[in-house]
């Protein structure tokens, strides 16, 4: 194993107290060696990392580190750096120069900017995990649309061609379809045109909640929101009318041609050509083959709600459809054709927060790399991990270390693994205080001031005061709130306080700081009196 790693900037010892064994007992980690990065913002940490990944390039030594491995390896000559593999990841969504997939290395950062249809990682490595982490979460296909916004578009649509051929030169030269579609609403044709002054995606997602969950609309008067209600309650009429069985399919059909059409009112034409109007068209306008277009999706999806599969109703917030399970990688792969290029349906999770996604996802990316490698021959791993807690709530930053080791523990454990070491970097106090101080290297900038280089890192089971104040240099009052305070202080020891000065001490909730500010203010007013005396 990797005892230490020497740099210009620090010097990382691996095999710490904490991480050796114990007897016939493991370290205080399940993983061979648990390392942890921290130093304030430009100290250096990501730099760090970069260069031990390239420190372990296979076909040349790019940046000179010096390693130095346990006793058990350290009699070998030949070049231990090859018999490691090394997985990189980070949630932070920029690249930094790090090499190129070669034997020993693996990045398993997301791509960022790519559409990657809910889930690119094999089912089996999220199921794994999903496992080991006690995740109720379940992945499912769901072939749906947002019931909101594509009645909106309708209905917009709609409008516009009725308050158009309301005027009469419009009437004379109005086409075919429109001669129908104001056939079809002609109790709405005088009323349009206010109905469309007022119709504003607020006032159309209003109209389509649902009556029990809908809330008053105070910007658009009660005579208005009626006949929009009305309105909109025929347009759903005519959809279930005209579409009979087909509505998800047909409707998933047109959302996804609006969000891939640059003018989002053809698609509306085209679909209300075909479902509503016989073929007649809207205006002399070609659609591009939009009507076709959406035909051809819309029984593609017909086709895919038609398969054995147990397709059950779906609906969340505003999105309603068809959803059905994933539960083996072969119903993955089947489904997932339809997902990354057709895009028939999408991917999604039931029963998910997004710190528990976040957390599946970079433990999956971890497992898959430490596979990838093993098929390349390797069994010791190097894990550096830049930040992977940076995007979690609080409370998962929390449990963040003990379902890394958790999660890691077990990958340990996978057959053919013979080491896995595990060095990370973080800014989160909550995580510090599950590291023991001897697995922590804390860095420093050049601006620091040399005596802060020499305090004691204060880690495992201290408190969050303790903490920041020690291992973060920082101190625990957030910058704005310790200026205010500032300023009360120089205003109370001068005798000048102020309404500010009452208010500020009315909202204070540190007990200790409240009582001696007080004690300031009281001081001062018998000061004062005594003076006036």
């Amino acid at each position: 194993m990797i005892s230490s790693i020497h740099l210009d900037s620090c010097t990382l010892e691996l095999l710490t107290p904490s991480n050796r064994r114990k007897g016939k007992f493991r370290g205080f980690f399940g993983v061979d060696s648990f390392s942890l990065l921290i130093g304030c913002n430009g100290a250096g940490k990501t730099r760090v990392l970069r260069q031990i990944a390239w420190a372990f390039h296979d076909t040349e030594q790019i940046v000179k580190v010096g390693v130095r491995y346990s006793d058990s390896e350290a009699y070998r000559k030949k070049n231990h750096r090859q018999e490691y593999g090394v997985v990189y990841y980070t949630p932070i969504p920029y690249r930094v120069n790090l090499p190129k997939s070669t034997r020993n290395f693996y990045d398993a950062t997301p791509s960022y900017g790519k559409l990657e249809g809910g889930l690119d990682i094999d089912f089996q490595y999220y199921e794994l995990v999903r496992r080991e982490l006690g995740f109720k979460l379940r992945p499912m296909v769901v072939l749906g649309f947002d019931r909101a916004m594509i009645l909106t578009a309708i209905a917009r649509v709609i409008l516009s061609n009725l308050s158009t051929s309301e005027k009469t030169k419009g009437v004379l030269y109005a086409s075919a379809g429109q001669q129908r579609l104001r056939s079809m609403f002609p109790e709405f044709l005088k009323s349009a045109p206010t109905v469309l002054r007022h119709f504003t995606n607020a006032f159309a997602s209003h109209l389509v909640a649902e009556r029990n969950n809908a809330e008053p609309f105070e910007d658009v008067p009660g005579q208005i929101q009626e006949i929009g209600t009305a309105f909109m309650l025929e347009i759903q009429r005519l959809i279930d009318l005209n579409l009979a069985g087909h509505v998800i399919p047909v409707l998933s059909a047109l959302e996804q041609v609006i969000n891939t059409s640059r003018k989002k009112t053809v698609p509306v034409e085209a679909f209300l050509q075909r479902y509503f109007l016989d073929g007649e068209p809207l205006s002399n306008v070609r659609d591009g083959g939009l009507a076709k277009k959406l035909e051809t999706l819309a029984m593609q999806k017909v086709n895919l709600l038609l398969n054995e599969d147990r397709w059950r109703n779906y609906r969340v917030g505003d999105r309603v459809g068809k959803s059905v399970y994933v539960d083996d990688d072969a119903t993955l792969k089947r489904y997932r054709l339809n997902v990354t290029h057709s895009r028939l349906a999408e991917l999604v999770w039931e029963n998910f927060s997004s710190g528990q996604l976040a957390l599946l996802y970079q433990f999956s990316a971890i497992r898959r790399g430490i596979d990838e490698l093993k098929d390349r021959g390797l069994s010791k791993f190097l894990v550096l991990l830049d930040e992977g807690d940076i995007y979690l709530h609080a409370a998962w930053q929390r449990e963040y270390v003990r379902l890394l080791d958790l999660t890691m523990s077990s990958m340990k454990r996978a057959a053919e693994v013979k080491s896995l070491q595990l060095i990370l970097s973080s800014h989160s106090t909550s995580l510090l205080t599950d590291v023991p101080r001897d697995c922590v290297t804390r860095l420093s900038t050049k601006d620091e001031p040399a005596e802060s280089h020499n305090v004691e890192v204060r880690s495992f089971a201290a408190s969050l005061e303790d903490i920041v104040n020690s291992s973060f240099e920082t101190g625990s009052l957030g910058a704005f709130a310790h200026g205010k305070i500032k300023e009360s202080i120089g205003r109370l020891e001068e005798g000048e306080a102020n309404e500010i000065d009452d208010h500020l001490l009315s909202i204070i909730d540190d007990p200790i700081l409240l009582r001696e500010m007080k004690k300031l203010r009281e001081r001062r007013r018998v000061y004062k009196r005594g003076v006036e005396e």
